[in-house]
């Protein structure tokens, strides 16, 4: 066969093939990480009924933090409270990053809503200090930390801002 006829024959190579089955391996599995996490962040939301679903992961948040943290300043009242240990998380995917951090939760007014947010400041050499903060719950009044056994338990009080709402009233143990 010359050179002029092997240019017109058709079809593809194997490595154009294996080039396209790469692609679209990257492509699916992409596509089925966005599905699995839609399909996880709604199974959390049908697993909790109510105005606010949020107020049942308050107590798992703040078990974290504060397992993580040295210190603890309880003294925020009825408006919340600060830790300082190694409790950071990474911004961009809230994952655990154990870095030094100063994490503080404070009820904050959001237009007409009330909002419980966690701002986390952590201290690096490079950069200084950064801020993040994220919204933990809306429509709560309060958080309060009673009863404070430090670093065992405390009795966490979380009410809402909503009259006659969901409140969580929970002892957590430290481990």
């Amino acid at each position: 066969m010359n050179r002029y006829a092997r240019h017109l024959r058709r079809g593809f190579t194997a490595v154009e093939l294996l080039a396209a089955l790469a692609l679209a391996s990257v492509l699916m599995v992409a596509v089925l990480g966005v599905i699995g996490a839609v399909g996880r962040t709604r199974g959390t939301l049908a697993r909790h009924a109510g105005p606010n679903p949020w107020l049942s992961e308050i107590p798992m948040a703040l078990r974290q933090d504060l397992q993580d943290g040295r210190t603890l300043d309880a003294s925020g009242g009825t408006g919340g409270f600060k830790v300082q240990g190694y409790g950071a998380l990474d911004p961009a995917t809230l994952i655990r990053t154990h870095k030094p951090a100063e994490i503080s939760y404070r009820v904050r007014q959001a237009g007409s809503c009330s909002v419980l947010v966690r701002e986390q400041r952590t201290f690096d050499d490079r950069t200084g200090v950064q801020l993040f903060t994220q919204i933990v719950a809306w429509d709560v009044a309060t958080l309060t930390l009673k009863d404070v056994q430090w670093p065992h338990r405390v009795h966490l009080l979380v009410t809402p801002a909503m009259p006659g709402g969901p409140s969580v009233d929970q002892v957590l143990v430290l481990e």
